[in-house]
């Protein structure tokens, strides 16, 4: 019920169906992710940021939801805190969509812009399951590139970009 009302765009009666489930079962890591992304969604980005970790808790081998919760670390300018998410991550193997992502990401924390467009063109290109997250991560891709190309421009202003 709080996927039809999140359909619609009903949040706030999203939001009582999952705290409902939640009372009725909280050992459910499924309803923890739910909530997690309503609450993103809606801004409350602490309180999703706990939720991921509850589901987290609950069942580890989500590895969507440690990459997402990785990733909302890392949008609240938390490095050290996504980084340290991601690490079972990197258990998956370097031909795993997640793996790529986040080490992609990594080199974006430290500014090895070539290197964060490669790992993450390789995770989009083996990733067959989340259309959503290749979008996410063709974003994070263009603003790399336009960082290597200033980046290009400032070390040589009379070369075009890349």
């Amino acid at each position: 019920m709080s996927l039809q009302a999140t359909r619609r765009g009903d949040s706030v009666r999203a939001m009582q169906y999952l705290r409902r489930a939640l009372e009725l079962a909280p050992g459910s890591a499924q309803a923890w992710v739910l909530l997690a992304g309503n609450l993103a969604s809606m801004g409350d980005l602490k309180e999703a940021e706990d939720a991921f970790a509850r589901a987290l808790s609950i069942e580890p081998a989500l590895h969507g939801t440690r990459f997402q919760l990785g990733l909302l670390q890392l949008t609240q300018s938390n490095a050290l805190a996504a980084e340290s998410t991601w690490t079972p991550l990197e258990a998956l193997g370097a031909e795993h969509p997640l793996y790529l992502f986040q080490r992609g990401l990594r080199h974006l924390i430290r500014n090895e812009f070539a290197s964060c467009i490669a790992d993450l063109r390789a995770g989009i290109h083996r990733n067959t399951e989340s259309a959503a997250l290749n979008r996410d991560m063709q974003k994070v891709i263009d603003q790399a590139q336009r960082a290597l190309d200033a980046a290009a421009k400032s070390t040589n202003p009379g070369a075009s970009p890349g």
